[in-house]
């Protein structure tokens, strides 16, 4: 676990002043954050972006209606994470 905090220290403290900012200037409170990819599914990721923002963080999941021809659901839900930046490229 130590690994992985000290490898996200520079990425909380990112978020930390992108967070700062929008309570500040926008008068908006992040409560929850999303996250996908690869890395979103390291052992204890979640918990310990949760613990250092003082905010719930939850894995990114599949919209229910979004479908794929030919792909169970089950099958694209087990590799969303990994497709979260190909669909949004696609979806924009």
């Amino acid at each position: 676990m130590s690994v992985i905090k000290n490898s996200v220290t520079n990425l909380n403290n990112e978020l930390k002043l992108s967070f700062d900012y929008l309570k500040r200037d926008l008068e908006e409170e992040i409560k929850t954050m999303y996250i996908s990819g690869g890395t979103s599914h390291l052992y204890g990721l979640k918990d310990l972006l949760s613990q250092d923002l003082g905010i719930n963080v939850e894995m990114w999941k599949l919209n229910k209606n979004f479908r794929q021809r030919g792909n169970p659901e089950e099958k694209l839900d087990t590799y969303f994470a990994e497709l979260a930046v190909p669909i949004g490229l696609v979806l924009d």
